[in-house]
């Protein structure tokens, strides 16, 4: 199995988020006005990223059971924000499995602010046989967003994920996707970034042939939002790339407005605009081994 991307380049890019997050922290907080707060106050939950909320509190809320007694675990989990959603809006016990040094302590600090174990993120590459020794069928929901894409043999990858699921448990796995017009964005404003993602799984056709044969039950494999303008540009705060990035995520933000009002549960999806695709599914007993079924 061929890793798409470097570790160095992650741990780059770990070391630089804490800087990024204060000094877009700081931006905002000078933007904010009377006005922002009162559109902010108006519009509320309209406001989030129309993605993510189909996702969370569409897809996920009204399929994954509410149960304190179950663990999640993310592969590739730093900074950590996902598992803190789950905790937060499942009640679910965190752990996550992060490949990079800086990563994972950025992960275990983010756990000991909010009163998590920071031992529950494990360092480790997760296709380690130590790790698998230790964690096989351990968890009941196992997770990952933007993981798997990073491989050049994703069914391997996905089989890894199923590797550490208990039966009954529940699978999500989730790719962004660069094709249609999001491929346009990301080849004229972060070209350097496509190779290091498997272009080939970001049809749903594909993407769902990942799990066909193997034993988990689909209860959900499509596209997931309508447009995000932001998904690949590059990460910068500064300069005229900033500046754009700044302006496009004020348009996203009243588009997210549009959208949630026109696609409140579903709908708007394409192969074309869509910025994600998603699997939720749930890890049936080996013996019986059914195929995927249709959804």
């Amino acid at each position: 199995m061929e890793r798409l991307t470097e570790k160095h380049f992650w741990e780059r890019n770990y070391e630089t988020q804490p800087a990024e997050a204060e000094a877009v922290a700081r931006a905002a907080t000078g933007r904010r006005s009377a006005s922002g707060r009162w559109i902010k106050k108006f519009f509320g939950s309209s406001l989030k990223d129309h993605s993510n909320y189909l996702l969370w509190d569409v897809m996920m809320a009204e399929r994954l059971p509410h149960d304190a007694r179950l663990k999640v675990v993310e592969i590739g989990s730093a900074p950590g924000e996902h598992l803190l959603q789950f905790h937060d809006k499942f009640g679910y016990a965190p752990y996550g499995i992060e490949y990079t040094e800086t990563g994972a302590t950025i992960n275990r600090r983010l756990f000991a602010q909010h009163g998590l174990d920071p031992a529950q993120v494990i360092q480790s590459d997760v296709f380690a046989p130590a790790l698998l020794e230790q964690y096989a069928e351990h968890f009941d929901v196992v997770v990952s967003f933007g993981f798997a894409e990073h491989f050049d043999d994703v069914a391997a990858v996905i089989e890894r994920h199923l590797e550490l699921l208990k039966d009954d448990g529940w699978l999500i796995v989730q790719i962004p996707r660069l094709s249609g017009f999001n491929y346009w964005v990301a080849r004229l404003f972060n070209r350097e970034t496509l190779p290091m993602h498997n272009l080939n799984i970001m049809q749903k056709s594909v993407f769902k042939q990942l799990f066909a044969g193997l034993p988990v039950q689909q209860h959900v494999c499509d596209y997931v939002g309508v447009i995000k303008l932001q998904l690949c540009l590059p990460q910068v705060t500064s300069g005229w790339q900033g500046a754009l990035i700044n302006a496009v995520k004020n348009v996203q933000m009243l588009l997210n407005i549009i959208l949630h009002w026109l696609f409140p549960r579903s709908g708007g999806s394409s192969s074309w605009f869509s910025p994600y695709l998603v699997f939720i599914g749930r890890k049936t007993a080996a013996a019986s081994s059914p195929a995927v079924k249709a959804h």
